[in-house]
């Protein structure tokens, strides 16, 4: 997936930061679409996920279940750990994981930025509303 200043979209759903409120609803469904598709590479690339890490989840699930009865604490936190450590710190920064060989501009940067927070809400089960861009 690439992004940069040349996607055919803008992004931007932050009503202070764009010029023309009217485009909002288009941005938002242009920002749904490209975090559809980092989810489904997400998704698909679930078998390259390091055993270890994998390990130190399952233990973990082990001793929460000797724990408690509720399973949505535990995904909370599988799944906050995941995005926020991993996966969004290299959406926004591919250049530092190896994922480009420079740094974003400022334009391609902003929408990395709302592709990561988007999923980093999601990751948290939080409401999107709640949340400011």
């Amino acid at each position: 997936i690439v992004v940069n200043n040349s996607t055919d979209h803008e992004l931007e759903v932050d009503p202070g930061r764009v010029s023309n409120t009217q485009h909002l609803e288009r941005n938002q469904i242009g920002l749904r679409v490209l975090c559809e598709k980092v989810w489904l590479g997400i998704q698909q690339s679930h078998t390259m996920f390091p055993n270890e890490l994998k390990r130190i989840f399952w233990a973990l699930r082990q001793w929460h279940y000797g724990q408690s009865s509720s399973d949505e604490t535990m995904f909370n936190l599988i799944s906050g750990s995941v995005f926020l450590r991993f996966l969004c710190p290299a959406i926004l920064s591919p250049n530092l994981f190896g994922l480009t060989q420079e740094y974003p501009s400022e334009k391609s940067s902003r929408k990395l930025t709302l592709i990561a927070k988007t999923l980093q809400t999601l990751a948290n089960f939080s409401r999107y509303a709640s949340c400011k861009f």
